[in-house]
Formats: C-alpha cells, sequence, structure tokens
C-alpha cells in the first residue's frame, strides 16, 4: 500500500457519497483517505435550526440532547433515544466496497463524559477497512470509522475541559464516517491554531500508533538502528519521522523507487525495496551482519522475516496485521536469540494520560510544522 494519507475536498453531503460509492476502491492504493466535510454553520445545543453550507439539509431543529446514549457508536442492543437524521455512510453486511451506502440515520446522542462533534474531516483508516470487510454491522445505524476533527457542538455534563465551538480531532472505534460523531471526552484532542482539519483527523491514530511502537514499547535510543516494515504506511510515514528525530538510523521498506525518494526526505536513511531485494540480505550487509535493534512491523505476513533482521536480543513489535494473512510463525529462533516481541493494539491505548498527553504534544509539533501530516492528493 501506498503511504500517504489523501483528501476529499468536497461537500458535506458529496463527501460521503463519494466515499461510499468510489472511496473504499481508492483505498486499495491509499490507506488514508480523507473525507473533508466543508465549512459549516455553528449550530448551539439550544437553539433552532441550521444546515450545511454547501448541502441543503435541515440536520436539528430541536435542542441537542445531552443525557446518555450512543448514536451511531453505540453498543448493541442500546436504544437511541433522538429521532433526528444526519448522513452517514453504512452498511448491511460485511464484504467490499459495493456493501457501503449513503444514508440518513438518527443523529448520535451527546453522552454525559462526552462530546458531540460536527464533523470536518474524517481518515479512512486500515481498521476501517478490514471491519467493513468483515464484521457484520451489530445494528442497522452502525457507522463504521475510528478517526474524525470537527467543531464540539454539544459537551456532556460531566465534561469539564472541552467547550462549545471547540475544534478538536477524535478517536473511538465506530461512528466517525458520518455528519455527527458522538464521543468520549477522553478520546478527543483540542486542534492547535494553524493545523488543518484534514491533518489533524489523520494524526492521532498514526502518529500515536508509530509513537507508542517506537518508544514505549520498542525502548528505542538515540544511535540504535531502527527497520520499519511498510515505510510507505501511514504508521511507517509518522516512524520514519519519529525515529529521525530521536536520532536513530531509519531503515525502511517500501514498494519502488518513487516511494523511496519521498521517505528519504522525511528522515529515511536507507530504503530497502522488498520487491526488488532480499530484505534480511540488505538488512545485514547496512549493519554489518549485527541486524538491527528494533522492527515496527505493522503488515503482519512479514514477522518471520522482520525476527530474521534482528540483531541478539533486540526487539520486535508487531501492530496490526494490514497484510491479512494468518500470523503463522516460528518463534524458536526468537528464543535461541532472546529476542523480545511485543504487540501493540492502539484500540485500548489512546485515551490512556500519557498517550493521549503524547497525541496532544505531537498536534502541536504538526502544527509548527516539526512533523509532517502527508497528504497525497486531492479529489474534486
Amino acid at each position: 500500500m501506498s503511504a500517504m494519507h489523501a483528501m476529499l475536498t468536497l461537500t458535506a453531503g458529496e463527501a460521503f457519497r463519494r466515499y461510499v460509492q468510489t472511496g473504499m476502491m481508492l483505498h486499495v492504493a491509499l490507506p488514508f483517505l480523507m473525507l473533508v466535510a466543508g465549512k459549516y454553520r455553528p449550530r448551539l445545543p439550544s437553539t433552532g435550526s441550521a444546515t450545511l453550507s454547501s448541502f441543503p439539509v435541515e440536520i436539528g431543529s430541536k435542542p441537542i440532547p445531552t443525557h446518555p446514549g450512543d448514536g451511531p457508536n453505540r453498543s448493541p442492543g442500546t436504544q437511541l433515544s433522538h429521532d433526528k437524521a444526519m448522513k452517514a455512510a453504512i452498511y448491511d453486511r460485511p464484504g467490499p466496497p459495493d456493501v457501503l451506502r449513503y444514508a440518513d440515520v438518527p443523529d448520535p446522542v451527546c453522552p454525559e463524559d462526552g462530546v458531540l462533534i460536527r464533523v470536518e474531516a474524517a481518515a479512512i483508516e486500515g481498521g476501517d477497512l478490514i471491519n467493513r470487510a468483515s464484521m457484520p454491522p451489530p445494528h442497522p445505524a452502525f457507522v463504521i470509522g475510528y478517526a474524525a476533527a470537527g467543531e464540539i457542538i454539544a459537551v456532556g455534563k460531566n465534561v469539564k475541559d472541552r467547550r462549545l465551538g471547540e475544534r478538536v480531532t477524535s478517536f473511538d472505534l465506530a461512528g466517525s464516517h458520518a455528519e455527527l460523531r458522538a464521543v468520549a471526552a477522553s478520546r478527543t484532542w483540542p486542534v492547535p491554531e494553524g493545523l488543518d482539519m484534514s491533518a489533524a483527523a489523520a494524526l492521532p491514530i498514526s502518529f500515536g500508533t508509530a509513537h507508542h511502537c517506537l518508544f514505549a514499547r520498542g525502548g528505542l535510543t538515540r544511535g540504535e538502528t531502527v527497520l520499519i516494515q511498510a515505510g510507505a504506511g501511514g504508521v511507517g510515514l509518522a516512524a520514519i519521522q519519529l525515529a529521525h528525530q530521536a536520532g536513530a538510523r531509519v531503515l525502511a521498506t517500501v514498494s519502488g523507487v518513487a516511494r523511496a525518494e519521498r521517505l528519504i526526505g522525511l528522515g529515511l536513511d536507507h530504503a530497502i525495496d522488498h520487491r526488488a531485494a532480499d530484505v534480511v540480505e540488505t538488512v545485514m550487509h547496512l549493519t554489518g551482519g549485527r541486524g538491527v535493534d528494533l522492527v515496527v512491523d505493522p503488515v503482519g505476513s512479514t514477522l518471520q522475516i522482520s525476527l530474521a533482521a534482528l540483531r541478539p536480543e533486540g526487539r520486535l513489535v508487531f501492530v496490526g496485521n494490514a497484510g491479512g494473512s494468518r500470523l503463522d510463525l516460528d518463534l524458536w529462533p526468537a528464543l535461541q536469540a532472546n529476542q523480545s516481541l511485543f504487540g501493540v493494539f492502539m484500540g485500548t491505548q489512546l485515551d490512556k494520560p500519557d498517550v493521549h498527553r503524547t497525541v496532544s504534544r505531537m498536534l502541536k509539533l504538526a502544527a509548527t510544522g516539526d512533523l509532517e501530516v502527508v497528504v497525497d492528493r486531492t479529489f474534486p
């Protein structure tokens, strides 16, 4: 897969309509598409109607409730208590991209410990693709989607650190691919001044995952050598920048010379084209036969290669299974080499205080240009 984020600069309604019709097909080549819903008029929780500035659908003429509940991302079996409708990308059964449809679903309800966001940009993550392809929807109004950024239009009564009109980016295991999103306040981050909302939507998962793999789990230190599998992926792009800034020597696997050239500009020291070269042999050549200190592997099907490229007593962090294959692995060589393996699933980590603070810090670095959230292309 290519690594770079793409941005769909469409109106709110047209963005989701195009996403349903073609977006997931485009994602075969692009791990992050950005659905950008356009600009909105503010809607306060206790005032009258409002319409999207470029999409003539009334999305609310009653006060927005702030009692507990969910919407598209509620748990299976709970009932909606709000009868207004929004546009969203939903599906009735798992399968290929054409199972998605553009439909009206009930507005989500702002939970007591959360906020309601009017979505301006939604990132399509690898997990979104896996869920759509393999997970039956738990209820008819289920909305997939991990990441979205937008404006807060309602605040739960137990929330003290968020305010109406604040720009935030958010993460949850569902609910982002819609006009409105209800999410726990602990899974939101203020968007710093100067940071584009599309970049803000894409950053928490890709950079949060990369940082956690490199440092919290991988223990990377200055002067060490790290191999990043799928360096042109969303996590790979982030990991290259973070590892370089930490003073590490950075190797990464890529598919083709064109991608390698782009990544060198982000801090990559050596690109290994896995289609043209033996990865393990190349790593050993570059490290004088020693192997790398750390491997970050978001692919899964490359785990055996990752272990073979690792030095004795080295560390392997595997995160996800983008390759989609069975994770069959011979661990006897790793045992004999005293290597350490760490698994990472960020769905349970991003709202932990230390991880949350790290993402906040990286959002600020992106706003000042010290980190780059790459947008590959825009679609008219």
